[in-house]
């Protein structure tokens, strides 16, 4: 794990690559558990329309990388997460 640290030895966040390696050791559960039949559609937080093209640079670029699928029409039963930007960290600050 020693060697992993180091490659993330410059990441901003130090505490980042710590939560990593303890996920690699440990596991973790990424499951949802809730009920799968709600609909859920949460307001952006205001400071989404600060600068709504860094936002649609972001999702662009997600989509580009194939991070993100476009659908076609929400399902039936979905979560909406709400969109906000915050001022990036950079070396921990």
């Amino acid at each position: 794990m020693e060697s992993f640290l180091q490659l993330l030895d410059d990441y901003s966040s130090p505490e980042f690559p710590k939560l990593l390696v303890e996920i690699i050791q440990y596991g973790a559960k990424l499951r949802y558990k809730g009920p799968s039949d709600v609909t859920v559609k949460q307001h952006n937080h205001s400071s989404a329309k600060v600068n709504t093209q860094i936002i649609a640079d972001d999702i662009n670029k997600d989509l580009s990388l194939n991070r993100l699928k476009k659908l076609p029409a929400l399902p039936k039963h979905y979560y909406c997460s709400p969109l906000s930007l915050i001022t990036k960290m950079a070396e921990g600050r």
